[in-house]
């Protein structure tokens, strides 16, 4: 138990961590953009300057983000295998669930309407062209990265947000179980995301899930509508094979 409370106090630190690193750079950003309105400065020392903030900033504050949780200490998931389990009577060929990101929804649609008034109300041929290129770029990025699904069958379970997905073998799973998922503490967001243990999130809006460790070390948490039967499906698929 005491190994749990200290896990939880490092695993606290680095929430710490990754949220100062954002809202310092944040601050970096704004600080840069408004310095040569505030002192005389040469233009092109202050591009200069605004790109290496800028760049500088979030190639730090990305290696941040990716690497600040290997200072928790090992704490592995312990295997399930060949644990009792509530095996299903009948389990189904596939089983499979579909997430929305409305936050893509919610940020994109209003803009995607501002740009096209802008579009219309300047008559400026450029302006216009700029507007169209802008509109259908947020419609691409809209429709690519605006789903997630799961889909499970009796010998393989895939993860896929837009281009981004992750298939591998039922049996490659040493552990799986349900946890509660704070999308926003926890993963800065929905989407593909690294948690603050070094997880890799597939993180929609729901307030559960499933963490999964795989035979080679790799750790997923999966924001799912039916998180315990997705549990009891991959255990009596991956059972079957033992």
């Amino acid at each position: 138990m005491s190994g749990d409370v200290e896990y939880e106090k490092a695993l606290n630190k680095v929430r710490v961590i990754r949220w100062t690193s954002i809202i310092v750079y944040i601050l970096l950003i704004c600080g840069i953009s408004i310095l040569p309105i505030m002192v005389e400065m040469d233009l092109i020392l202050a591009i200069v300057l605004n790109l290496i903030v800028t760049f500088g900033g979030l190639a730090v504050l990305i290696g941040i983000l990716l690497y600040v949780h290997k200072m928790l200490p090992k704490r592995p998931d312990p295997s399930d295998r060949g644990r009792p389990i509530r095996k299903l009577r009948h389990l189904p060929p596939t089983y499979q669930e579909e997430h929305h990101l409305w936050l893509m929804y919610m940020i994109c649609v209003p803009i995607v309407g501002l740009l096209a008034v802008i579009g219309i109300l300047i008559p400026d041929l450029i302006t216009r062209l700029i507007m169209a290129a802008s509109i259908v770029f947020l419609v691409v990025i809209m429709v690519m990265f605006s789903r997630m699904t799961i889909v499970l069958s009796h010998d393989k379970m895939s993860m896929k947000f837009g281009p981004i997905g992750k298939t591998f073998p039922i049996r490659s799973i040493d552990s799986i179980k349900v946890v509660p998922i704070d999308w926003w503490k926890d993963y800065m967001g929905q989407g593909y995301r690294i948690g603050p243990d070094g997880s890799k999130g597939f993180i929609m809006g729901t307030k559960q899930g499933i963490r999964m460790t795989l035979d080679d070390g790799q750790v997923f948490v999966v924001s799912a509508k039916k998180p315990q039967y997705i549990v009891d499906y991959v255990r009596t698929a991956r059972d079957s094979y033992l």
